[in-house]
């Protein structure tokens, strides 16, 4: 369920969803981008897009990290 405090309010909050992405919906993020389940609010979904528009997270993290995960083979 989305609440209030489902998306980060502040800078090092964004930092869990964002490592959460990386190093682990990362992988399935293609084929099921667009995926919809009744009770997965999110699912594939990065939950970044917030944070990224209020600046709370800069696109060059997020960027980083993905790159990092691809050379070491760290996305599941």
């Amino acid at each position: 369920m989305l609440t209030p405090r489902s998306v980060a309010s502040y800078p090092r909050a964004s930092a869990y969803p964002a490592d959460e992405f990386v190093n682990g919906a990362l992988k399935p993020f293609g084929p099921y981008e667009d995926a919809m389940l009744g009770k997965e609010w999110k699912l594939a979904h990065s939950v970044l897009s917030s944070s990224l528009n209020i600046g709370l997270l800069h696109p060059m993290e997020v960027v980083r990290a993905v790159e990092q995960a691809y050379k070491t083979g760290g996305s599941h």
